[in-house]
């Protein structure tokens, strides 16, 4: 399996039902070859979300900083 797709696999039941049918569909990515289409769109959008995570945590640390007493004490020495 490629990089942080094995966690998209799931065995049994979403509820652990035993044997008994919930109707909720089970997928797995075994089933995906690594060049077929379906799996160009899995690392599409898993590209899309890692991208968009790491500029969300970006700007709250550039928030965080703006906040901080270093931050002010510098505003405050560039006047």
């Amino acid at each position: 399996m490629s990089q942080g797709t094995g966690s998209l696999y799931m065995s049994g039941s979403l509820f652990g039902s035993g044997g008994q049918s919930s109707g909720v569909t089970v997928f797995g990515l075994r089933d995906i070859t690594e060049g077929s289409i379906e799996m160009q769109k899995i690392k599409k959008v898993q590209s899309f979300f890692r991208g968009w995570l790491c500029r969300r945590r970006w700007k709250q640390i550039v928030e965080q900083y703006i906040k901080s007493p270093h931050a002010e004490s510098m505003r405050k020495r560039n006047r």
